[in-house]
C-alpha cells in the first residue's frame, strides 16, 4: 500500500469518528400550528352565550301619561210645544300624571283641569256664554315605604279656579251679573304630615295629625268683604288640624270603571265641624276614542257663606252633576 492509500484511510476513519448533525439538530423545535378556535354554536348543548350589552338602563323610575277629553252637546227648538230652551255647550277635560318610584320611594304628581261653556236660549232671549266647570287641581305626595303596606307620607294639595265666576239674575227684564269668585279667590293649598296605607295606586288611605289649610283671596272686594273664610282686609287664612285623604278605583264591570276621592279636614280649633271635598266618577268606555262618563262633586265648608236657596246666606252644601258623551283619548308612556 502506498503512501496514499494509507492517507485516504487515516481521513475516513477520523470522518466516522466526528459526530453527525443534521437540520433537525441545529434548528430548535417549533410548536405545532394552532388551529383557529371556532365559537360554539348556540345549538351545542350545555352551552349559554351571554347576550352583548345594548347600553340601554332597562329599569324605568318614571311614569308619564294622562288623559284628554272634549265633549259637545246642542239641543235645537223651533215651535216646540214641549217647551224647552235650545242650548249649546262644550266642556273639556286634560288629566296628566307623573310618577317616580324606586326602592322604598314613591313620588305622585297629578295635575287635573276643567273648563265648560254653556249658552242657553236664541234670539232676544238667547244668553251669553256661562261657565259650566272651572277647575284647577294639582296634588304631590312623597312617600317612604316603613313596613308592608304602610307609609310615612307628605301631601301637597292645591286647588282654584281659571276664570271669574258670576251669579246671574234678571232685574227689570234684564240680565244682570254678580261677580262671586276669580282665579285664586279663593284658592286653598292644604300641605300635610302623616301615614299612608297603600294597596296600589288605585286604592290608599292616608290619615295625618299634621295639616295645615290656607285659604287665598287675592282680590280686593272679596278681601275687604271677608268672603271664603278669611278676615275683612286679610288675603290669606291658615288653619291647623288633622287630614282624611283616601281614593279608590275599580273596574266593576267590562269597559266600566268607577273612581272616587275624599277628603275631610277637621280644624283642632273646631274639631266638630268637617270640611268636605268628595268626588265621585263613573266612566263608561265604548271604543278606543269614545267614552261616556257620570260625575259628582260634593263640598261643604262652614267657613265659606253661600246664597242659599231659600234666601238666606250662610254655609251650605254646593253639589255638582255632569254627564259627558264625547271624544277621549289616554296616553301612557314609561
Amino acid at each position: 500500500m502506498n503512501k496514499y492509500h494509507s492517507l485516504v484511510l487515516v481521513l475516513l476513519i477520523v470522518l466516522s469518528s466526528i459526530p453527525s448533525y443534521g437540520q433537525e439538530d441545529i434548528l430548535p423545535d417549533l410548536p405545532d400550528p394552532v388551529e383557529p378556535a371556532t365559537p360554539p354554536s348556540p345549538s351545542s348543548p350545555g352551552i349559554e352565550i351571554p347576550e352583548p350589552p345594548t347600553g340601554e338602563d332597562t329599569v324605568k323610575y318614571w311614569h308619564f301619561g294622562g288623559n284628554s277629553s272634549l265633549t259637545f252637546a246642542q239641543v235645537g227648538l223651533r215651535n216646540w210645544i214641549g217647551g224647552g230652551q235650545s242650548s249649546i255647550a262644550l266642556n273639556t277635560i286634560q288629566t296628566l300624571f307623573l310618577n317616580y318610584e324606586r326602592e322604598r320611594f314613591m313620588w305622585n304628581n297629578n295635575l287635573e283641569l276643567g273648563f265648560g261653556l254653556i249658552r242657553q236660549g236664541q234670539g232676544e232671549e238667547r244668553t251669553g256664554l256661562r261657565k259650566s266647570d272651572d277647575r284647577l287641581i294639582f296634588i304631590s305626595k312623597f312617600s317612604r315605604r316603613a313596613t308592608g303596606n304602610w307609609m310615612f307620607t307628605g301631601l301637597l294639595d292645591f286647588r282654584t279656579q281659571m276664570a271669574a265666576g258670576y251669579n246671574y239674575a234678571m232685574v227689570d227684564g234684564q240680565e244682570t251679573r254678580t261677580m262671586i269668585s276669580d282665579f285664586l279667590a279663593p284658592g286653598f293649598i292644604i300641605t300635610s304630615l302623616g301615614w299612608e296605607y297603600r294597596r296600589s295606586q288605585n286604592f290608599f288611605v292616608v290619615l295625618a295629625p299634621v295639616t295645615t289649610k290656607q285659604t287665598l283671596v287675592i282680590h280686593d272686594r272679596f278681601a275687604e268683604e271677608g268672603r271664603f273664610g278669611v278676615d275683612p282686609g286679610q288675603n290669606f287664612r291658615i288653619e291647623y288640624g288633622a287630614l282624611f285623604n283616601a281614593r279608590f278605583k275599580r273596574e266593576i264591570f267590562e269597559n266600566v270603571t268607577v273612581d272616587t276621592r275624599i277628603n275631610l279636614f277637621g280644624n283642632y280649633q273646631n274639631i266638630t265641624s268637617i270640611d268636605v271635598n268628595w268626588e265621585f266618577l263613573l266612566l263608561m268606555k265604548i271604543n278606543e276614542y269614545l267614552a261616556a262618563s257620570f260625575s259628582t262633586h260634593l263640598l261643604y265648608d262652614d267657613d265659606i257663606d253661600i246664597p242659599r236657596e231659600d234666601g238666606t246666606v250662610g254655609p251650605a252644601t254646593q253639589l255638582r252633576t255632569v254627564l259627558n258623551i264625547g271624544l277621549t283619548y289616554k296616553f301612557d308612556r314609561n
